[in-house]
C-alpha cells in the first residue's frame, strides 16, 4: 500500500490527506482506505468506519467532522451489516468537508470531500484504523502569507495567497 490511501479518483477530487505527527511507537489513527465520490444509494454522505489494530470495527469511538463554518462530533455505532459505523450527510458544495478521529490521541485527517458542482448524489468513504508509528513524521512546513492592511487585495497579492495555499496543499500530499 503506499503512504497515500486516497483513490485516484479522491486526488483528482481535490481531497487532501494529511497524517497524524506522531513519534516511533506512539499509537494513532491511520487512515488506510478513501474513496470518492461515488453512488451510494442516491446519498451524499461522507461514510467512516474505525477499526481496531486487528480489523474490526470500534464502537463508541468519536469522529469530527468539519467543514469552513461548524462541525459535527459523532460517535461510531455497532451497526451490524452496515459497512460503516458512523456518517454525515454533506450538504455544502466544493470541497468542504473534512474528517478525522477524535478521541485525543493523533489521527491522520482527510479534507477536501464535499458535493462539488458536477457530480449530483455522491458519497464519500473514509477507514481510519489504529496503527503504530514505526517512524517519526515531520510536521508540513506553513509559511503564513503576509498580513493584510485592511485594503482590498490587489490581483498581485490575490495570485501570491493563491500560489501559497497551492504550494502548501502540495505540501501535503
Amino acid at each position: 500500500m503506499s503512504d497515500n490511501p486516497m483513490s485516484q479518483d479522491l486526488i483528482a477530487w481535490g481531497a487532501v490527506y494529511k497524517p497524524a505527527i506522531v513519534e516511533p511507537g506512539q499509537e494513532f489513527w491511520k487512515l488506510i482506505i478513501a474513496q470518492g465520490p461515488m453512488p451510494i444509494g442516491g446519498n451524499h454522505h461522507l461514510y467512516v468506519d474505525v477499526w481496531d489494530k486487528a480489523g474490526n470495527r470500534r464502537v463508541g469511538v468519536p469522529v469530527l467532522f468539519y467543514w469552513n463554518d461548524g462541525d459535527d462530533r459523532r460517535f461510531t455505532e455497532a451497526k451490524p451489516g452496515e459497512p460503516y459505523s458512523v456518517n454525515l450527510p454533506m450538504f455544502a458544495g466544493g470541497n468542504a468537508y473534512g474528517v478525522h478521529v477524535d478521541d485525543g490521541s493523533p489521527s491522520d485527517d482527510l479534507f477536501g470531500v464535499g458535493l462539488g458542482s458536477f457530480v449530483p448524489h455522491h458519497s464519500f468513504r473514509a477507514i481510519f484504523q489504529r496503527a503504530v508509528a514505526t517512524g517519526p513524521t515531520e510536521p508540513p512546513v506553513i509559511v503564513p502569507p503576509p498580513p493584510t492592511t485592511g485594503q482590498p487585495l490587489t490581483k498581485a497579492e490575490i495570485f501570491e495567497a493563491i500560489e501559497f495555499y497551492l504550494a502548501m496543499l502540495k505540501g501535503l500530499l
